[in-house]
């Protein structure tokens, strides 16, 4: 772990004890330090929002709120920029026995994961899900019917994202 994770885990311990900052603050900073831990929880659950729209809007806030807290516990961020958080959600979201009938939520997260890492020239930049997963995510996102968007496991389609004239696109390949 990095200096960075350590401190984010030592942040969002839940019952305040955590080693590191008992050893190294003044009796009595559990109560400010449930506060700070409360924000910090809620901040990294909004990285996640702004990062994640699309899966936000496909399960609702509450439900959305409920699985990103799940992993804001379970993950620490190991970044010094709070905007890069959530490496690692899609992944999460498939793994939710909660969440198993619902399909359609992990590549929708697959492909807003695809658009916050458009800036990072090591992630990779095209994925290849389920059939109808670009077109559902669309509908979602422009507030469109999404009644007849089905997903199809049986035939996959690669989305990219491209870049011209410094805008970003998501197409099929």
């Amino acid at each position: 772990m990095n200096e960075i994770e350590i401190l984010s885990s030592a942040i969002l311990a839940a019952d305040g004890s955590s080693e590191a900052l008992n050893n190294n603050c003044k009796p009595g900073y559990e109560q400010g330090l449930k506060h700070y831990r409360n924000h910090y929880l809620w901040s990294l659950i909004d990285t996640l929002a702004n990062n994640f729209p699309t899966v936000l809007k496909a399960l609702s806030e509450n439900n959305f709120n409920f699985f990103a807290r799940r992993f804001v516990l379970q993950n620490n961020s190991a970044s010094e920029n709070i905007d890069d958080f959530g490496d690692g959600f899609a992944t999460f979201i498939a793994q939710q026995q909660e969440l198993m009938n619902l399909p359609s939520i992990s590549p929708l997260a697959q492909i807003d994961a695809l658009l916050m890492n458009r800036f990072d020239n090591s992630y990779v930049k095209q994925i290849d899900l389920p059939g109808g997963s670009l077109a559902l995510w669309k509908a979602i996102n422009e507030h469109t019917d999404i009644n007849n968007s089905e997903l199809d496991d049986q035939q996959l389609e690669t989305i990219a994202l491209k870049v011209e004239d410094d805008e970003f696109y998501l197409v099929l390949v």
